[in-house]
C-alpha cells in the first residue's frame, strides 16, 4: 500500500522534528528503501518504509514495525544513533558512515575504519571507506559474514544524492536533536 503524500509529509517532518534527522534525508531513504510503499517487505525480510530489520527489534512484532509512524521514528532514532557513534567525522562522512551501518551493520562500517587504519590510509574520507568496504567482514551470529557491497554502497550513493536533490542548497545533515518519538 503506497502511503498518501499528506500523511507522509506529517511523519516525516515529526521524525525528523524529533530527532534532528533532517526531513530531506528521511525522504531519500524512504524513495531508496521501499518507494513509499508502507508494508513493502524486502528479500531478507526488512519491514516498512526504511526497511527496518526486525532483528534490530527484537520482540517486536512485524505489525507495529510495519507502521508507518513507528517506522519512521524508529528509523530516523536508529541513524541518529549511529550518526553518533561517528560523531568525529565530518558532517558528509558522518552521514554516509550511518547509511551504511544502517543498510548492513555498524560492525562492517568499523571493519572498513580498521581497515583504513591498518593499510595507512584516511579513515576519515568517505572515498577511502566506500573503498574498503567491500573488505569488511562481520562476525554475526557465530560465523564470519560479508556484506553485499553493491547493494550497501548503492544505498548510500542512492540515499545520498536523492537528499542533495531535495535538501535547501548549502546545507548538510546536523544540529542538536532532542529524541521524543
Amino acid at each position: 500500500m503506497q502511503i498518501n503524500g499528506r500523511r507522509l509529509d506529517v511523519l516525516v517532518s515529526r521524525a525528523a522534528s524529533d530527532t534532528g534527522v533532517p526531513a530531506e534525508l528521511l525522504y531519500a531513504m524512504v524513495e531508496a528503501a521501499s518507494g513509499g510503499e508502507a508494508e513493502h517487505v524486502g528479500a531478507t525480510g526488512e519491514l516498512g518504509l526504511l526497511q527496518l530489520a526486525p532483528s534490530a527489534f527484537p520482540g517486536c512484532p512485524a505489525t507495529e514495525l510495519l507502521d508507518p509512524a513507528n517506522n519512521l521514528c524508529w528509523g530516523a532514532r536508529m541513524l541518529l544513533d549511529l550518526a553518533r557513534v561517528f560523531r568525529r567525522e565530518e558532517e558528509s562522512v558522518r552521514w554516509r558512515c550511518a547509511l551504511a551501518a544502517f543498510h548492513s551493520g555498524l560492525g562492517y562500517v568499523v571493519q572498513a575504519q580498521a581497515l583504513a587504519v591498518a593499510r595507512g590510509q584516511d579513515a576519515h574520507e568517505w572515498r577511502v571507506l566506500r573503498a574498503l568496504l567491500p573488505e569488511a567482514r562481520h562476525y554475526r551470529d557465530g560465523c564470519w559474514s560479508r556484506l553485499d557491497p553493491v547493494a550497501t554502497l548503492n544505498y548510500v550513493e542512492t540515499v545520498w544524492q536523492r537528499y542533495h536533490a531535495r535538501r535547501p542548497m548549502g546545507t548538510l545533515p546536523g544540529g542538536a536533536a532532542v529524541v521524543a518519538c
